[in-house]
């Protein structure tokens, strides 16, 4: 009889401890979500007013990280950097060069760096999706450039990843050099190609309301970050981004040429 009572008060002494971890677990979790939606509805809240905001826990957290030196920027759906200089209308006039650091973030298409319009002359620097496993491609004119015979020590996706494209103007078209790491992985001759330079702004994380004139199917939105970007024309440097001064909406150009980037905000 003894024994019977024992073995049901330690019954309902677990059924208590179970109900009440059950109990808690709901309000951690309830909790959880409570905190997400006033995360999520404070950053949308600083985004209607500031051009920056960043909330732990938030979906489309952008700005700026930790970097492969010093700071780095992260874009999402909404934040971009706009260049609007004449400085930047030479480039594909003549040789020029683009370097960066890039950490993709999510598995999907999105430019990286674009300038021009579908209508004329343009080219990006574009992120594709894990069906090409997060490479990162030169565009222009419908040419395209890719990394070639990807090896094990070149990690691609996930990771700050060292790029290079060097543009080289010839007569009837261009030879452009893709490297990684400094090391070449691919280099391609593109004939029948004319210039590439115009007078559009140049983007950095967007190519809305540039190649595609924010046509919303058109729009690619790079969902990563980027570090030490460098633009050269010639022997020239147009704009060298460091992303370590943080200067509210402006990104600081480091070259000295006063080429600084608007932080600007898709609406």
């Amino acid at each position: 009889m003894k024994k019977k009572i024992i073995i049901i008060i330690l019954l309902i002494i677990l059924l208590i401890f179970l109900g009440f971890n059950s109990y808690q677990q709901r309000n951690i979790i309830i909790e959880q979500n409570q905190l997400i939606n006033n995360c999520r509805n404070a950053y949308l809240q600083c985004m209607r007013t500031q051009p920056l905001c960043s909330y732990d826990g938030c979906v489309g957290e952008a700005g700026y990280i930790e970097g492969v030196k010093g700071k780095g920027f992260k874009f999402n759906e909404s934040v971009y950097i706009e260049l609007d200089y004449d400085d930047f209308d030479v480039l594909g006039s003549d040789n020029f060069e683009i370097s960066m650091w890039v950490k993709t973030d999510k598995d999907t298409i999105g430019d990286i760096l674009s300038k021009g319009n579908s209508s004329e002359n343009w080219f990006t620097i574009t992120q594709r999706n894990s069906r090409w496993k997060n490479e990162v491609w030169g565009q222009f004119d419908d040419g395209i450039i890719q990394p070639k015979e990807i090896k094990s020590n070149y990690p691609l996706g996930y990771v700050w990843t060292s790029i290079r494209l060097k543009y080289e103007r010839i007569d009837e078209g261009w030879i452009i050099s893709y490297y990684l790491y400094n090391n070449l992985i691919n280099k391609l001759e593109f004939n029948n190609y004319g210039l590439l330079n115009n007078t559009y702004p140049l983007f950095l994380g967007t190519s809305c309301g540039n190649i595609f004139n924010g046509n919303e199917q058109g729009c690619y939105e790079y969902w990563g970050a980027i570090d030490e970007l460098v633009i050269r024309h010639k022997d020239n440097v147009l704009v060298y981004y460091t992303f370590d001064e943080d200067e509210g909406n402006k990104i600081i150009d480091s070259s000295g040429n006063g080429n600084h980037g608007i932080i600007k905000i898709k609406e």
